[in-house]
């Protein structure tokens, strides 16, 4: 699908927005023991109705507790307070820990007007990562100041450093994009980038028929065994039939090509999808599935820094890239500030070969201005060098013999706009990283 296409398709998708209800008691469920915060519960029982109704709330969760059911006081008083719908009092005097270290990151990527990501501030200790395509949701999303990173961009174009969210909230918006479930497809991408931290959380709220949709994405990168799986509460249910899934990524994603990888995956898969189709309610003891959840922390504002790129149309490139740290040292080019460089995506196997091979080149030379866009053109070349020795022979009678060395050199062209001349500023090779056909240094 062109891109036009594709921004005005997104503009016509369905968004269901998580009610205030969910949005709640999933950041009870990730936040570990949900509780008042500190010096304020004289204050908390006046606003919830003094010490009579306070008394009648504490006795109620005494008898939940002769019933068998065991549950922090903490945590009961937080489930009490959702079910009396009363969310103020929750967002003003409640707090959910999601790590006592440093603030995690949490995303949205299909944020809406971000009241849901935003509770993970308000009530949470978090850093939050907002995207939003719709223009008016998305000033409406920033207006408070409370998303740390923000976008307004289609999904397809969004970028972030690899392996940098803790928490990700996927509440997509529905439809078909090229005969491909827009959950699935924005699912599929978002695992093929690889944000998600080391045992990262994913929460899914999606209907059911597109959670059994994904069930084989799910079973490959989450750990299913461990997953809380329910259904969202019976407003939001009886209105859009939509489940909550929370899991965490795998360490590694099951590989398909491998028996027994095959053999848990299917077995896994079934159990998932028997689990889904029970449609589950939710239980206040689903509260403790995630309680000692463990965050991987990072230095977030380095990672953005490295990240800062560089944008040519739809094309980045990060300055801690390889490539780019390569391009500065080597080339005659000193000072990249005002250059733009277009780097391809990651190759598939063999596909470097091929292009190297057919003289294919990537990206493209602008003669309007001198902040030309660059051909870079690049590979290996066989260099041969031919010098005069002297060498004994059996009899020790000195001969002048012609000693070939072959080697494999490697090569960077770029093609540059020199205030409306085309010039090339070819690779400064280093004679350490130059090796004969048998790889020996010279």
């Amino acid at each position: 699908m062109a891109k036009s296409s594709s921004i005005e398709a997104e503009s016509k998708l369905q968004f269901y927005p998580t009610h205030e209800y969910e949005t709640r008691r999933i950041l009870g469920v990730l936040g570990g023991y949900p509780s008042l915060k500190r010096n304020i519960e004289k204050e908390f029982k006046e606003e919830y109705g003094g010490e009579e109704k306070y008394r009648k709330l504490f006795t109620k969760y005494l008898d939940m507790e002769q019933q068998g059911i065991k549950t922090s006081f903490s945590t009961f008083r937080f489930n009490e307070l959702l079910n009396e719908r009363k969310y103020n009092l929750i967002d003003k005097y409640f707090e959910c820990i999601l790590s006592y270290s440093q603030p995690v990151v949490v995303a949205d990527l299909f944020a809406g007007e971000g009241s849901w990501l935003k509770l993970f501030k308000q009530i949470g200790n978090s850093i939050l990562i907002g995207n939003e395509l719709e223009y008016n949701r998305y000033n409406k999303m920033i207006e408070d100041g409370l998303i740390d990173y923000h976008y307004n961009l289609p999904f397809e174009e969004l970028e972030l450093p690899k392996k940098i969210i803790n928490i990700m909230l996927f509440n997509p918006p529905y439809g078909i994009s090229n005969s491909e479930r827009n959950v699935r497809r924005y699912l599929r991408m978002s695992l093929d980038r690889d944000l998600l931290a080391p045992n990262g959380i994913y929460v899914f709220v999606i209907k059911k028929s597109d959670i059994l949709d994904c069930s084989d994405l799910i079973t490959q990168y989450f750990n299913i065994n461990n997953s809380l799986v329910y259904k969202t509460h019976e407003e939001e249910y009886n209105k859009w039939n939509q489940l909550v899934v929370i899991a965490s990524l795998r360490d590694k994603k099951l590989n398909l090509d491998n028996l027994n990888d095959i053999a848990k995956f299917k077995q896994e898969q079934e159990n998932f999808i028997a689990y889904v189709n029970m449609e589950m309610d939710f239980h206040i003891d689903d509260y403790n599935r995630f309680r000692y959840h463990s965050h991987k922390m990072q230095d977030v504002k380095k990672a953005f820094d490295d990240f800062k790129y560089t944008k040519v149309k739809d094309k980045y490139i990060s300055h801690s890239d390889k490539a780019w740290k390569w391009l500065k040292q080597e080339t005659e080019i000193t000072d990249l500030s005002e250059e733009i460089i277009t780097i391809p995506k990651n190759l598939k196997s063999g596909e470097l070969a091929n292009i190297i091979a057919s003289g294919k080149i990537n990206g493209e030379i602008s003669l309007s201005d001198n902040k030309a866009r660059h051909i870079v053109v690049g590979g290996v070349k066989t260099v041969r060098e031919e010098r005069e020795v002297k060498k004994e022979d059996k009899k020790g009678n000195v001969l002048n013999k012609i000693e070939t060395t072959i080697k494999s050199v490697p090569y960077l062209n770029l093609l540059i706009n020199n205030n409306g001349k085309l010039e090339i500023k070819e690779l400064k090779v280093k004679e350490s990283e130059v090796t004969s056909e048998d790889d020996t240094i010279h």
